[in-house]
């Protein structure tokens, strides 16, 4: 009985951990269902951040600093639905490499990078705009 529950278990996290797979991409970076127009940047337990890399517009590209605004949505994994938060700016910092983040409207203005956010997408959204 203990094997057959342990097998039983063993399945339900397999299954978990391909479903999960299934989103990601071969970059490293977790795409809102699949779109790899809607790379998730920031994620926790039961939602997140994700932003339109087609809506990226870059609006200061110096020797010392690149900020890049675009669309930003707030993503939620229980229900599976998605809704539109404004703009969310991402700031590099040419001289020490270090990527920032700015959330309209947010009261704690630009933030580091953590260990829920993933600077990956600045830099997909920056090729992106430099392939234009």
């Amino acid at each position: 009985m203990k094997k057959i529950v342990m097998a039983v278990i063993t399945i339900l996290l397999m299954s978990n951990v391909v479903f999960a797979m299934q989103q990601r991409g071969s970059d490293g970076i977790v795409y809102w269902n699949g779109d790899r127009n809607y790379p998730i940047w920031d994620a926790g337990n039961h939602g997140g951040s994700c932003i339109d890399v087609s809506s990226a517009v870059m609006k200061v590209n110096s020797k010392s600093e690149c900020l890049i605004a675009v669309l930003d949505y707030s993503v939620n994994f229980d229900t599976d639905s998605m809704a539109s938060k404004g703009v969310v700016q991402f700031k590099e910092d040419k001289k020490t490499g270090q990527i920032y983040f700015y959330v309209q409207g947010s009261k704690w203005g630009w933030q580091k990078f953590g260990s829920s956010s993933h600077p990956e997408v600045y830099y997909l959204v920056k090729s992106h705009l430099n392939q234009r």
